[in-house]
């Protein structure tokens, strides 16, 4: 007598291939016929980080931060050291002086008509300028490190410092760095710099250390009241100690 399965070819209700499969290889079976998709690893660093010092690395790096803060911050890695970003912030401070020392000496031979008078300005002019990068540099890169100090303390303060000091830091000197050579910019640099710059910190803050943005803002602006507060509370001491003076 002919079985179901020997017509199976004619139509008939074919035997189940899995029939015999352990649960485990049919999870082995599933897994390899649909293939995973694929999991973000983190951050995978910035092309400073990643690519090393260079004119390359530093022009991607820049136009990456300014042109889309939130998507460079979520790439740049919260760790790997302050040396990194200390030294591309030392680079854009240096590229944005450079170029506005070159606006400033261009508007000199251009606005005077004297050929003497423009030489003696421009002299002064360079001398200033090596001036300011020789005192000006140490003084930036410390201040820089005191700023990322009271701004982390802050978000502390908020709730918001969830990845350190450190990623504080890495994202206060990239947008320094990266803002610092849209001084170069003709007549608008000087202007748009330090508006783009506190929006990038901000943006970049919040991203790093997963907080939302009217928190890190509160942070940014707490340093502020604070010296507001302090110098209201000084000028009221001092007018207390005039009043009641003889």
């Amino acid at each position: 007598m002919a079985t179901k399965d020997q017509f199976s070819f004619l139509g008939g209700e074919p035997k189940p291939e899995n029939s015999t499969l352990r649960p485990m290889d049919i999870q082995l079976k599933q897994e390899s016929a649909s293939p995973k998709e694929s999991i973000p690893s983190g951050q995978t660093g910035l092309p400073w980080d990643t690519r090393g010092a260079s004119f390359d690395s530093f022009t991607s790096t820049f136009l990456l931060v300014v042109s889309s803060p939130r998507r460079a911050f979520r790439l740049m890695s919260p760790g790997g050291g302050i040396l990194r970003p200390m030294h591309f912030a030392l680079v854009g401070m240096c590229v944005g002086g450079i170029g506005l020392f070159l606006l400033n000496l261009a508007a000199t031979v251009l606005l005077n008509p004297s050929a003497s008078t423009a030489n003696s300005q421009a002299s002064v002019q360079l001398g200033l300028t090596g001036l300011i990068l020789i005192i000006g540099i140490p003084i930036s890169m410390l201040g820089l490190l005191l700023q990322a100090m009271v701004l982390h303390y802050c978000l502390r303060l908020t709730g918001s410092g969830k990845r350190g000091f450190e990623a504080t830091y890495r994202v206060i000197a990239y947008a320094t760095g990266s803002n610092w050579v849209l001084v170069a910019i003709p007549f608008i640099g000087v202007v748009i710099q330090p508006i783009w710059q506190v929006c990038e910190i901000i943006l970049g803050l919040a991203v790093v250390h997963e907080s939302s943005v009217g928190r890190v803002v509160f942070a940014v602006l707490l340093p502020i009241f604070m010296v507001i507060l302090l110098g209201v509370l000084l000028v009221a001491l001092t007018a207390l100690i005039v009043s009641v003076s003889p």
